[in-house]
């Protein structure tokens, strides 16, 4: 059976691994920019996620999620892949006449 132990207090607060719930329910926010940089575009995203349950099933205390994410990219050329240039296709219409 596994325990979980807080960082910090006396061990008579451990949790049994059972009592912590298996799902849960979050939002997620964030904001990004782009910038053009030499051949390619340089990319910015900051993102936060929250859990809005508590995950431990009998505690007084709401033990939620929480993470805060710092993207960084590079997207090298900015070209598009062989072959997936736009066609034009020309028809010719029938005369409604």
């Amino acid at each position: 059976m596994a325990t979980a132990r807080p960082q910090s207090g006396p061990a008579e607060k451990e949790f049994l691994i059972i009592d912590f719930r298996r799902f849960d329910l979050g939002l997620t926010l964030g904001a990004g920019v782009s910038y053009p940089l030499g051949p390619g575009r340089m990319m910015f995203d900051l993102r936060t996620t929250m859990g809005l349950l508590s995950i431990h099933k009998e505690s007084d205390h709401p033990y939620t999620n929480f993470a805060l994410m710092f993207l960084f990219s590079y997207v090298f050329g900015g070209r598009q892949a062989p072959g997936a240039e736009p066609r034009i296709i020309e028809r010719e219409l029938a005369d409604p006449r």
